[in-house]
């Protein structure tokens, strides 16, 4: 375990309160000081919250790894996250330690828990308990909405309502590149409710170790108006910020030695193309590479896109440094594809054509962001705050209003799709051959032939035409619509294309 990151677990000890930010860079190992930070609290259990899947996998894999080392029992580890795979998963939070989605871990909190979600009697204090008994670690918390370059109004709404919520339980705040006006008002939340905030800043005190590794390498950045000046060298990766322009990209260049990844994969075909990563001499993505999955390359092109996404991208190149290695970051020139705000792109760009440091990025992203702005929904933390602190508010109240909401979770609530071709007989079956997407993807979907997999009268699934109401969302919510089915429109190469 690195200098800093012991140092944050230290802070722990006998810790039954309180907030500590952990900033780090990329690749420094800050998820690390999460195992040794829980056993110095003397917490009954640990929850760690992270904003995607693969991310939760590999969170997962790390706390079995330092299991032994913290003196629990690999088989009090869980995970939660959307998956029909049941082993060590943990609904109910009830392990000692688990890892689990963003999305998995609001609906626990305000009382719809996902061992039953859709329900209206559930027992929703179970996994609340697990929580508040918890040290809580909210990781790679600039995903989480908040970042102006790359909002979302409502997960940074839900989030903000969490962290409100979780406040007296000790706090680990894991990010690597979060702007300046989201600390300031986490700490402005935490000191207005007489909590104790702490940051630990890698960049106000260098690991000296690190920093030497870190000079075995050198990272050249150029900015360039095409794909077609880009002169790749060694194990190069290539990240789109649509899947679209990643899926067109893949399909021109027929190597056999690339590899296609992406968002709209199974579970299963995802993994197969993880496990190619290491092998693979071209990989080409989307913004899902940005954490949780370990790339070393030798040369990253990629979109144009806030700062904060470049510096976790740049993340994945001479990701293992060994003296006399030298890598090439591309930047090909853009608006961010309507994906991202167009102004914070602009002057990220500015800044990365300046004398810039990948590994350094604090400053620069502190004159692309300038004095940002927070944009969430006062609404939605307050219909929250009040499911949590009202004990009469149960999950049927929860249900209505996260249903009135469209969710609470994401500004898009996310839909699944069957793509296996034969219709499936079981909830498992649906959950093993799905692949989540966006309500605006889902409603494309149905244009383009899908159809809505239901729950028919005899409990049987059945398939029918198209969204029963034409509200996927709130149909989603109340488990009127389970899935669609658009089995054309997938394969194990390419993936999920409309």
């Amino acid at each position: 375990m690195r200098k800093l990151a012991r140092e944050v677990s230290e802070r722990f000890t006998g810790r039954r309160g309180g907030v500590v930010v952990f900033v780090a860079p990329t690749g420094y190992g800050k998820t690390e000081a999460a195992p040794y930070a829980f056993k110095n609290s003397g917490m009954p259990r640990a929850v760690h919250v992270a904003p995607m899947r693969t991310l939760v996998n590999a969170v997962y894999e790390k706390w079995l790894k330092h299991a032994t080392s913290i003196g629990l029992p690999q088989e009090e580890v869980g995970w939660q996250h959307m998956s029909a795979y049941t082993y060590g998963k943990s609904p109910y939070f009830l392990r000692r330690a688990v890892a689990t989605t963003f999305d998995s871990f609001i609906y626990n909190l305000f009382k719809m828990p996902v061992a039953r979600f859709g329900e209206e009697r559930a027992h929703y204090e179970l996994p609340r308990s697990a929580i508040f008994s918890a040290l809580v670690i909210y990781d790679e918390v600039h995903l989480y909405g908040g970042d102006p370059g790359n909002s979302d109004e409502k997960m940074f709404s839900s989030f903000l309502a969490a962290y409100r919520s979780t406040l007296d339980n000790p706090l680990l705040v894991i990010t690597a590149t979060l702007p300046k006006c989201v600390l300031e008002q986490l700490e402005r939340e935490a000191r207005g409710s007489g909590v104790n905030f702490e940051i630990v800043d890698y960049y106000e005190t260098p690991d000296r170790e690190f920093e030497e590794e870190l000079n075995r390498v050198k990272i050249e950045t150029e900015i360039v108006d095409s794909i077609d000046e880009v002169r790749s060298c060694g194990k190069t990766l290539y990240i789109f910020n649509t899947v679209e322009r990643a899926v067109n990209f893949y399909r021109k260049i027929e190597s056999g030695d690339a590899v296609l990844i992406h968002g709209r994969f199974t579970a299963a075909d995802r993994e197969g193309k993880e496990q190619m990563i290491e092998k693979a001499k071209v990989i080409v993505s989307t913004q899902v590479v940005e954490v949780g999955i370990d790339i070393d390359a030798d040369t990253l092109v990629t979109d144009a896109a806030p700062l904060t996404s470049l510096v976790q991208r740049a993340g994945r190149v001479c990701r293992y440094p060994r003296k006399g290695r030298r890598c090439k970051v591309y930047v090909i020139r853009g608006n961010g594809d309507g994906i991202y705000d167009e102004k914070i792109v602009e002057r990220s760009l500015k800044v990365i054509d300046t004398d810039f440091d990948w590994r350094h990025p604090k400053d620069a992203i502190a004159k692309a962001y300038g004095n940002c702005n927070i944009e969430y929904r006062a609404g939605i933390v307050m219909w929250l705050r009040a499911i949590d602190l009202r004990p009469f508010a149960t999950t049927s109240r929860s249900a209505r209003i996260f249903e009135e909401l469209c969710g609470a979770v994401r500004d898009s609530v996310l839909v699944p799709v069957y793509v296996a071709h034969d219709p499936p007989k079981t909830l498992r079956e649906l959950g093993i051959h799905s692949v989540a997407v966006s309500e605006g993807l889902a409603k494309k979907i149905i244009e383009a032939g899908g159809k809505a997999i239901v729950e028919g009268a005899d409990g049987r699934l059945e398939i029918k035409e198209g969204s029963p109401s034409g509200n996927i969302c709130r149909e989603f919510l109340s488990k009127k619509l389970l899935a669609l089915y658009y089995p054309q429109g997938y394969s194990r190469e390419y993936g999920l294309v409309i």
